[in-house]
C-alpha cells in the first residue's frame, strides 16, 4: 500500500515497505451502570489523548529531532518522567476493567461507544456476541480468535461487506491511495531500490479503471 502522502515527489527517495492499514477491534465489556459507564469512557478519553499527545514527541520510544524542548515540557506537564508508553498501558488496564465481570453491554471500540445516535453499530448485547464459542481464523502466520457470528458482527458494523466498493476512508480511498495485495512492494521499486511513482501513478490510474467499472 502505498499512502498518498508518499505520492509527493518533496517525500524524496522511499525504500521501505509502507504495508496495508488493517484494523483489529478487541470485544471490550461496558459497565451497566450509566453514571460509572460514562465516567470510565471519559477516563479512557482522557488518557487516549494523553498517549495520542505523547505520539507527536516520539517514535518508538525516541524522541523526535527538534521535538525535545517540547517533549521535556509535555513530560513535566503530565508529571511522567521519560516513559511514553505510561499512558498507553495504563489506558489498556483501564480498558479491561470488565473484562471478567458479566455485564449486558459489549463495546468492539469503547470510545465509539459514546455516541448518542439511536442505533451505535458498534454497541452489541453481549449475550448475542457469543464470545464464549470462538473459531480460529488464518491471518498471515497466525491463527486468531474471532467471534463465530462474525458475518453478522462485519453486517451491522460496515453494511454489505462482501461487495466490493470505492469509498472514502481516513486511510485514503482509489483516488489517493494505492494498494496491491498481488505483488511485492519491491515491484514498484526502481533499479536504486527506491519508489518508482511514475509506475504507481500508472498503477492507480488502471485501479480506477477497474472500480469505475
Amino acid at each position: 500500500m502505498v499512502h498518498s502522502c508518499h505520492l509527493d515527489e518533496k517525500e524524496g527517495n522511499l525504500s521501505f515497505n509502507m504495508g496495508i492499514f488493517i484494523d483489529i477491534f478487541p470485544v471490550d465489556n461496558l459497565p451497566d451502570d450509566i453514571e460509572e459507564k460514562n465516567e470510565w469512557l471519559k477516563g479512557l478519553k482522557n488518557l487516549g489523548q494523553r498517549a495520542w499527545n505523547l505520539r507527536w514527541f516520539t517514535h518508538r520510544g525516541i524522541i523526535r529531532k527538534g521535538k525535545k524542548v517540547s517533549f521535556v515540557i509535555l513530560q513535566v506537564l503530565l508529571s511522567v518522567m521519560g516513559n511514553p508508553n505510561y499512558f498507553f498501558k495504563k489506558y489498556n488496564r483501564l480498558l479491561s476493567k470488565y473484562s471478567d465481570v458479566s455485564t449486558s453491554k459489549s463495546c468492539l471500540y469503547c470510545l465509539f461507544c459514546m455516541d448518542k445516535a439511536e442505533k451505535n453499530h458498534w454497541l452489541w448485547n453481549s449475550a448475542d456476541l457469543d464470545t464464549k464459542n470462538l473459531v480460529f481464523m488464518p491471518f498471515e502466520f497466525l491463527e486468531i480468535p474471532c467471534l463465530s457470528n462474525f458475518d453478522a458482527v462485519l453486517t451491522q458494523t460496515y453494511g454489505n461487506w462482501h461487495e466490493m466498493k470505492q469509498v472514502n476512508s481516513v486511510h485514503g480511498c482509489v483516488q489517493e491511495s494505492f494498494y496491491d495485495v498481488e505483488r511485492s512492494y519491491y515491484h514498484y521499486f526502481d533499479e536504486k531500490g527506491c519508489l518508482d511513482r511514475r509506475l504507481v501513478h500508472k498503477a492507480i490510474e488502471l485501479q480506477k479503471q477497474k472500480y469505475t467499472k
